[in-house]
């Protein structure tokens, strides 16, 4: 499948609604909802802040962090939470956002991109 834009490119939620802490198997999410193809999310649920746009939809607002932002035209671009508002990123065409993976140590990286 060709993405030339991102409006193929869809998000749902661990047992649908946005929350903390719920998981729910990614085989069974993409199941629900219909998917081809489905990958394992950012751990939103994780933490209590970062600025959370779900298909074009403000989830959370609470600016902390480096973030990624999916836009309409299939671009991710990184950006600064604590920049630019929710209402200038959909204004801007954004469409989801998820603060990027960070690691502590070569060690991990290293072990988790060997495990991808």
């Amino acid at each position: 499948m060709i993405f030339d834009k991102n409006s193929n490119l869809l998000t749902a939620f661990a047992k649908n609604p946005f929350g903390t802490n719920t998981v729910e198997d990614t085989s069974t999410i993409a199941a629900s909802h219909n998917a081809v193809f489905a990958i394992n999310g950012d751990y939103y649920g994780f933490r209590n802040d970062s600025v959370i746009i779900r298909n074009g939809t403000v989830c959370r607002e609470y600016p902390a962090h480096d973030g990624l932002a999916l836009l309409e035209s299939g671009t991710l671009q990184p950006y600064k939470e604590e920049e630019p508002s929710s209402d200038a990123l959909l204004a801007g065409g954004v469409t989801n956002t998820s603060p990027p993976v960070r690691f502590s140590s070569k060690t991990a990286r290293s072990r988790a991109i060997s495990e991808v």
